[in-house]
């Protein structure tokens, strides 16, 4: 197996223990089994546990954010994407909140929480202009009226966001993606010329 493969196999693995166990019931020697590799080969990577759950985090960021590109690619009109889009978040929300709510005490008290926060909030950022661009594309085709993209997305993300959460603590039944799918075309009618 490849150096790549390794540390790929070990964030994979490690993200799957993390999310079911949390950062204090998981144990490196599960993690390297799970990987297929021997515990010291985990360390040749990381520097201890902690650096392994700051960089799961910062992994499942990126394929998130390449994953979502990937989703809305195939599609031609700005608001077909912000669908897609949405089908996408309800169908992984509950998996990032899983991992979070296991985890999120422990983050918190991460050595390097400094720089734990500055790369999560550039990854932030990127995702945050993935949709500002879908939505500057939508002006430019003139499918949006003119307005502040940031904006624009803060409501899209909030609206998917608010509906995930009001699921997820039994407020409202769920409905499937139809509808995180229904609020984002009241956003995408708000958008509209």
């Amino acid at each position: 197996m490849e150096i790549v493969d390794k540390r790929r196999a070990i964030l994979e693995a490690a993200a799957k223990r993390f999310s079911t166990s949390g950062f204090h019931e998981t144990k490196v020697g599960e993690i390297a089994e799970d990987a297929g590799i021997a515990k010291g080969t985990v360390y040749l990577h990381f520097k201890d546990k902690e650096s392994l759950l700051a960089e799961v985090v910062h992994y499942q960021m990126r394929e998130y954010q390449r994953i979502v590109e990937e989703e809305i690619a195939p599609y031609e009109s700005a608001a077909d994407k912000l669908r897609a889009y949405a089908r996408f978040q309800v169908a992984k929300f509950p998996q990032m909140v899983k991992f979070h709510k296991l985890n999120f005490e422990h983050m918190l008290k991460f050595k390097n929480k400094q720089e734990f926060e500055q790369e999560h909030h550039q990854q932030l950022r990127q995702l945050m202009s993935l949709l500002t661009g879908v939505i500057r594309y939508g002006i430019e085709r003139g499918e949006f009226r003119e307005m502040d993209t940031t904006d624009a997305s803060l409501v899209i993300t909030g609206a998917i966001h608010t509906y995930m959460q009001a699921v997820l603590t039994g407020m409202i039944e769920e409905k499937d993606q139809a509808g995180a799918e229904a609020l984002v075309d009241m956003a995408i009618r708000g958008l509209a010329r």
